[in-house]
């Protein structure tokens, strides 16, 4: 199988040239195989699967765009990457992984059992990871980060969401995360506890934390908004 690349290897791949047109290119693998295609002018796709039933698709829709997909163990991973753009999408044990990149965006997932969602474009990186009966969503646009892990024992839920700020979600139990941030803004949420919810929101260039073990931190030093609701606290710069 081949090896991954990190996200932040990622841009190395990207082509930047121009072209009037595209169609895309397409690859699918469920026999174990490994399938690819090259276009310099409608991008690149590569699917792997490990022949137990998993299920593979990536696409590649215009000049620079680079989809892998790679599934094993009954997991389905699909992957489609626009134009200068790279999707990477890794389901195994029975995860539904879906990576989806756009306009320079870079959008990785591992789907190890559970469901997980990355979504960029215009610069944006996003990365979903979940555990077995876990949900991880991760969205960014407008050059902004969101990590969203759920690693814990099933049942939980973390959702990040960037537009030109920094979002992390981390869940390790039945538990639920979300973060969001824009406009320089830094959003943490994380929990561990079974039935925590934990909301962050930052704007601005604030920083917002909040968790199910440590008490909520809203810093505006730099101006913005702040705001964490979870089970240790609240605080709200508004």
């Amino acid at each position: 199988m081949r090896k991954i690349a990190s996200l932040v290897a990622l841009p190395l791949i990207l082509a930047v040239t121009h072209a009037s047109s595209f169609a895309g290119v397409t690859c699918k693998s469920s026999d174990g195989q490994e399938h690819d295609k090259h276009s310099f002018t409608q991008g690149q796709c590569e699917a792997d699967s490990d022949g137990s039933g998993a299920k593979s698709i990536s696409h590649g829709n215009g000049v620079g765009s680079n989809g892998f997909a790679s599934s094993q163990t009954l997991g389905v991973a699909n992957a489609t990457a626009g134009a200068h753009s790279a999707a990477t999408a890794l389901a195994s044990s029975s995860g539904f992984g879906i990576a989806i990149s756009n306009s320079r965006g870079l959008s990785m997932v591992d789907a190890t059992g559970g469901r997980a969602k990355a979504v960029s474009s215009t610069g944006g990186n996003a990365q979903a990871n979940a555990s077995p009966g876990d949900v991880a969503d991760a969205s960014a646009k407008h050059n902004g980060s969101s990590t969203a892990f759920a690693t814990g024992s099933g049942n939980g839920f973390a959702n990040a969401i960037s537009d030109d700020g920094t979002a992390t979600a981390n869940t390790c139990g039945n538990c639920r995360t979300k973060a969001t941030a824009d406009t320089k803004g830094e959003a943490d949420a994380s929990c561990a506890s079974n039935g925590s919810d934990v909301t962050v929101e930052a704007t601005g260039g604030a920083i917002a934390q909040g968790s199910d073990s440590m008490a909520p931190v809203c810093n505006t030093n730099a101006g913005g908004t702040a705001k964490v609701t979870s089970p240790m606290g609240n605080c709200d710069s508004q």
